[in-house]
């Protein structure tokens, strides 16, 4: 995994397929938390079926449905998901993965599937991963042996009008004939570009593929503004909003005009005094594994070299070379994330934060809502129908209050009536100080950092806008909003119940 992870910050790829997942003779189940990665949504994978296991990770600025259709039935080592493109054209991208022991059943079911999805979807189609195949001439497009597994495949790929793109061994074994296994295919030619072969990731001993697909995607970027809380200068903000006259600012005869009015100042505040920058994740350099030091970019350099010089001399001890570097670098990268973990631990009490920022960030699957189906059984995608589905969904669960038979309460017998209730500046200010400056900004967009850091000078406005809120009975409508996240518990997630 740390191979991965390095390759993938040093590439910034939009889309990772990998095959062979699941370890040989594996008896423990890998589960979605051990194989998410930041910047990507919850990979689409078949790792509760039998079979090594495929995993296909898109980054978050794609926006992803998982493909499923009787044609995929055929052939069980296989995943595909259908990425949107612009003007409502979408990609179809797969990956399989077929065993080197494959029965001739299997082989020709493979062939069955590839030419059921190119008679549904004959463009814009991307299939890669491991099939296989050493006994087949790319260059011609032709088996070694007339009437084998490998010719009738390559018939198949003719009769699909695909084309293959790898043209250079992507399997090397000690002193074995290097051959193309891992491909490729293209429903068009001329779309695939700058193929690069690099070394292997963790023990295995076929090429990572890296290449670039033409095509125009649809990025899904967010435009919310995002401060910067640590450098802002609050010294400014109080200076600006201490010279305010609260009193003269509100009204005190609605409490929606004087939260609005307040709202407005401390957000022209913010602007002000607060650096901005736009929060688009798919622009953010990710960053790198917390306990990766110097050392290990030296042995990473290494390895790499050592490859390289494996690629140009085909030499048996050059590739021995080339294995202890990777067993050096995979033993030191073991003991440095050990070490590190050990230390976050036994650190816990000092620093607890550090420790739940790298559980969570070891932990946590970050999925979004996928296509939901509506009443009549279609799937949307638009954002604001899924969110009228869930909602739809959500209040039908609530439990309907019979409102016409109302139980009275019971006859409180009382010394002193409370006629009046009195909001102290100094309560408000005592409650505001609690305030967690670690935890994030509600609906109305105030940062507890920012209320904490100016409470004396919000402390004054605030008492108007609640006694006058009490006095009148009413709330300003920003204080009913708050925000509502859908949580995928399992099954299909194309269902709106199982959120």
């Amino acid at each position: 995994m740390p191979d991965l992870l390095q390759l993938i910050e040093d590439h910034e790829p939009d889309i990772v397929a990998l095959t062979e997942v699941k370890p040989k003779y594996s008896k423990t189940t890998l589960t979605e938390a051990e194989i998410c990665i930041e910047g990507y949504h919850t990979p689409i994978h078949n790792l509760e079926m039998d079979g090594r296991g495929i995993c296909i990770y898109f980054s978050t600025k794609l926006s992803v449905a998982e493909f499923k259709c009787t044609s995929t039935q055929y052939f069980s080592e296989c995943v595909w998901a259908n990425v949107s493109l612009g003007n409502n054209h979408k990609l179809l991208f797969g990956c399989i993965y077929r065993s080197p022991s494959s029965t001739y059943e299997n082989n020709r079911n493979l062939e069955n599937m590839l030419r059921a999805i190119v008679d549904m979807i004959p463009e814009r189609l991307v299939i890669v991963g491991d099939f296989n195949y050493p006994h087949i001439n790319w260059e011609e497009c032709a088996a070694t042996v007339e009437g084998s597994d490998s010719d009738l495949f390559t018939e198949c790929l003719m009769d699909c009008f695909l084309t293959q793109h790898i043209e250079r061994p992507t399997r090397y074994r000690g002193d074995q004939q290097p051959s193309v296994l891992d491909l490729v295919l293209t429903s068009e030619e001329n779309v695939v570009n700058n193929t690069q072969y690099l070394a292997p990731v963790g023990s295995s001993d076929h090429c990572t593929i890296i290449f670039d697909y033409t095509c125009q995607t649809q990025a899904i970027e967010s435009k919310t503004v995002k401060y910067k809380y640590d450098k802002g200068d609050y010294r400014g903000m109080r200076q600006y909003l201490g010279g305010i006259d609260w009193a003269h600012t509100l009204n005190e005869c609605s409490e929606q005009e004087d939260w609005d009015t307040f709202q407005n100042i401390l957000e022209s505040a913010m602007k002000q005094y607060i650096p901005v920058h736009k929060a688009n994740d798919t622009k953010r350099k990710r960053k790198r594994n917390l306990y990766m030091n110097k050392e290990e970019f030296r042995l990473i350099k290494t390895k790499d070299r050592s490859w390289q010089r494996y690629l140009q001399t085909r030499n048996s001890l050059d590739y021995r070379l080339y294995c202890d570097a990777r067993n050096t670098l995979r033993s030191y990268t073991r003991k440095l994330k050990s070490d590190f973990e050990e230390s976050i631990s036994n650190e816990i009490q000092e620093n607890p934060k550090a420790f739940w920022k790298y559980t969570q960030s070891r932990t946590t699957i970050r999925s979004g809502v996928g296509d939901l189906r509506d009443s009549n059984g279609d799937l949307q995608n638009e954002d604001i129908i899924k969110a009228e589905i869930l909602n739809k969904f959500f209040c039908g669960v609530f439990t309907h209050e019979d409102t016409n038979h109302v139980p009275a309460l019971e006859t409180r017998h009382y010394s002193e009536a409370l006629v009046s209730i009195v909001i102290k500046k100094e309560d408000i200010l005592k409650n505001i100080m609690k305030l967690n400056p670690g935890k994030s900004a509600g609906p109305d967009g105030l940062h507890p950092r920012v209320l904490r850091e100016i409470a004396n000078e919000i402390a004054t406005p605030l008492q108007i806008i609640f006694t006058t809120s009490l006095h009148n009975g009413n709330l300003p409508q920003q204080w009913k909003l708050g925000q509502v996240t859908p949580i995928f518990k399992k099954g299909d997630r194309n269902t709106p119940g199982n959120y």
